[in-house]
């Protein structure tokens, strides 16, 4: 064979490495989508990293309580600000796409020590809340528009799992 051919080949062979690579990294279902925006969120939490946390909402956020993304983050920095020690641990319950947004529901137990699995939430004093949160694709990036959260029982991780 010529050595055109090894060449063309070749070319060919990465450049279908290379978009399979992109595509398997890229997600792309809702699920997907929620799940990435909770885990840099968590890690912003974690971390304390409030700036972080403010590339996650939307400029145009707006919630049912009237609050605007100002708000919203003075509420995340009060807590972050206020709390020694952050670990979350998170459960999606569910995430659907409808007319360009993600509809996700997420239960999040805020506790002052690491949680490694939901037995251990039955031994640690947690701030539990279950969070109904709206994201949007902006320039690539999904971003919180939406949230309104409730309180909710360690009760409930438990529930959450029989049924998924």
């Amino acid at each position: 064979m010529s050595l055109n051919f090894h060449i063309k080949f070749c070319t060919v062979l990465i450049l279908t490495l290379a978009v399979l690579m992109s595509s398997c990294s890229s997600p792309s279902t809702p699920e997907q989508h929620a799940s990435e925006f909770i885990e840099r969120s968590e890690l912003a939490f974690e971390d304390r990293d409030i700036r972080s946390l403010r590339k996650l909402v939307s400029s145009s956020y707006m919630d049912g309580q009237n609050r605007a993304a100002n708000d919203v983050l003075a509420i995340a920095a009060a807590y972050i600000r206020g709390t020694k020690s952050i670990y979350l641990f998170t459960d999606l319950e569910s995430a659907v796409s409808e007319d360009d947004l993600i509809n996700a529901r997420v239960l999040v137990a805020f506790g002052s020590r690491p949680v490694k699995d939901r037995a251990a939430l039955m031994q640690l004093n947690a701030d539990i809340y279950w969070f109904d949160i709206v994201l949007a694709d902006e320039n690539g990036n999904w971003k919180l528009i939406e949230a309104q959260w409730t309180q909710a029982m360690v009760d409930d991780f438990f529930k959450s799992s029989a049924t998924n």
